[in-house]
């Protein structure tokens, strides 16, 4: 049975978009989420301060658009998450809600920014844990090997933090990131990485916010293309200011790396 819609709020529009997107979703828990974020936003800056409603309602559906990106490169819901760089909880948080049975380490190396992703987890009752902590040191913490899933959202060069990811996820596992459209890849993209030719052989979600506030949101991106430079990456472009290139990195499945 399909979701009850939410009461109508600043986020209403990003909660029908987000049912249609992601079934799963609570809509109301959604709403409530993107509540706090914006609510707590007048204290500690979680995300930019001009037009935080349009801001938090992009990173909420492009959250969205990136979990099915990961739907279907993994063929099925991932089990164990690292959201690296967290922030406000884009895209963990969201997965989480989206998919409930998901467990999901949010790292946010900021003492602030991680006492609200720990509140939320506490409010929204979600598998997550919340590290405080740099990667190093959750890497340190035995996590080598334990996730079928890295992602993060805008979150520094696509090469370096898909770098960070590839030796925490399973064999087989895929790395995911954003990067704005406007955005130079930095050439040396993922180099150091095993390369997997079978990588992300898929069509992926679109990247945009698909808001009233954005009129240049498209149906749909492009088929991949494997890049000459790393073949075992995938890149997603289109034209428009809220569209965003994915990035995708498998493992390859029989790997010590």
């Amino acid at each position: 049975m399909m979701a009850a819609r939410p009461a109508r709020g600043p986020f209403h529009d990003v909660c029908q978009r987000a049912i249609e997107l992601a079934p799963s979703i609570d809509p109301h828990d959604l709403a409530r989420y993107l509540d706090a974020v914006l609510e707590w936003n007048a204290r500690i800056p979680l995300v930019s301060r001009a037009n935080p409603t349009a801001v938090i309602a992009r990173l909420a559906l492009q959250s969205i658009a990136m979990y099915g990106v990961v739907l279907v490169a993994l063929g099925r819901a991932p089990r164990r998450v690292l959201d690296l760089g967290s922030g406000a909880g884009f895209p963990g948080l969201v997965w989480a809600l989206a998919n409930p049975p998901q467990r999901t380490v949010l790292v946010e190396r900021r003492a602030r920014k991680a006492a609200f992703l720990e509140r939320m987890v506490r409010v929204l009752g979600v598998a997550s844990e919340v590290y405080a902590q740099d990667i190093v040191e959750v890497a340190a913490k035995s996590a080598i090997g334990q996730f079928d899933c890295g992602v993060t959202l805008a979150v520094g060069p696509p090469s370096v933090t898909i770098r960070r990811i590839a030796p925490l996820l399973v064999p087989g596992g895929v790395a995911v990131t954003s990067w704005p459209a406007r955005g130079a890849i930095p050439p040396d993209n993922l180099a150091g990485l095993k390369r997997d030719r079978r990588a992300g052989a898929a069509r992926y979600a679109d990247m945009v916010s698909g808001t009233e506030e954005d009129r240049s949101a498209r149906a749909a991106l492009p088929e991949h293309r494997a890049t000459d430079e790393a073949p075992g990456t995938c890149e997603q472009q289109a034209e428009g200011d809220a569209v965003a290139r994915a990035l995708v990195y498998r493992k390859p499945k029989y790997s010590n790396s």
